[in-house]
């Protein structure tokens, strides 16, 4: 079994929804999620640890806003999806995180994850093999792009975000 995370843009009113209701987040996991990034689903696949290591230079939990994917916002309700409830950020914490991450150059990016090799960090879905570091931080870094966009567009629209860990 794998860890995805997935992140899902929505209105904060429909965020709202989620916490007064926490059993209709497994509508939206049983529904067909987008399995390609768009302005409204990104699935990170098994990037997520990479990116979160390339934000916050570490494994693990980490501050708002860069340690978003791991940890932070809002738990809806106590519906464990495999790896802990789904989180939400408002849209004014999307917008925190979107200045944040969109400061954030493929030379930056790629600086802090090739510590991984350098100091023997193991993140989840990263080969710990050198030979394979230049294609793991390009798998990394497309990703990242994708949720440059994702966030960027979230925060022009004034929506907040969800994050899933299944």
């Amino acid at each position: 079994m794998s860890i995805n995370t997935t992140l899902l843009a929505m209105k904060d009113a429909q965020i709202s929804e989620l916490h007064r209701t926490p059993s209709l987040i497994h509508t939206l996991i049983s529904s067909p999620l987008q399995t390609k990034p768009s302005e409204e689903v990104l699935p990170l696949d098994k990037s997520w640890h990479g990116i979160h290591f390339a934000l916050t230079g570490t494994d693990g939990i980490a501050a708002f806003p860069l340690g978003f994917i791991v940890s932070g916002g809002t738990e809806i309700g106590e519906e464990d999806l495999g790896y802990g409830p789904a989180r939400a950020f408002g849209a004014d914490e999307v917008k925190e995180i979107a200045r944040s991450v969109l400061r954030i150059d493929e030379a930056r990016f790629t600086a802090v994850l090739k510590d991984i090799w350098a100091n023997n960090v193991a993140l989840y879905g990263i080969q710990e093999d050198p030979n394979e570091a230049s294609n793991e931080i390009e798998y990394c870094y497309g990703y990242f792009q994708y949720l440059q966009t994702f966030l960027k567009a979230a925060s022009e629209q004034g929506l907040g975000m969800i994050v899933m860990m299944n």
